[in-house]
């Protein structure tokens, strides 16, 4: 049997467990916004041509991390000046769904890239005047 004095100490930590359990998992109308991983990129850029020379630092790309708040996490960004807490309206659109809201992100993310091709192309190659009017048919798919 334990001490009477331990045995307390352990019937008093049941509600905060469960306490903290409830707040890490109950999710509320809003998003938890702050730093995702950073990631150095430098390894992936290869220049093929002129002479190249190492860089004497870093060159890293990060991103936002952005989940469905709780909580816990309106505590987290209360005490993390990093991160915030912003209502549901302003990462989903009206009448969207999380899952929409998801493929609209990705979506954007890849017109993202597509467009950072298009201004290295432009600056390198003067594209697209070197293609003329019209459209340029990138692939076909059956």
């Amino acid at each position: 049997m334990l001490p009477r004095r331990l045995s307390r100490k352990l019937a008093a930590l049941v509600p905060l467990g469960t306490l903290a359990v409830v707040l890490a998992s109950v999710s509320i109308p809003a998003y938890s916004v702050g730093p995702g991983p950073a990631r150095d990129v430098e390894p992936r850029i290869e220049v093929d041509g002129p002479t190249t020379y190492p860089s004497k630092g870093r060159f890293v790309l990060t991103s936002v991390l952005v989940e469905r708040a709780t909580v816990l996490d309106v505590v987290g960004a209360w005490l993390d000046p990093a991160r915030d807490v912003v209502p549901e309206h302003a990462i989903l659109g009206p009448g969207e769904t999380e899952e929409e809201g998801a493929r609209r992100a990705v979506s954007q993310r890849d017109l993202s890239k597509i467009d950072a091709v298009s201004v290295v192309l432009s600056e390198l190659t003067g594209y697209p005047g070197e293609h003329g009017n019209g459209v340029l048919v990138e692939s076909v798919v059956a």
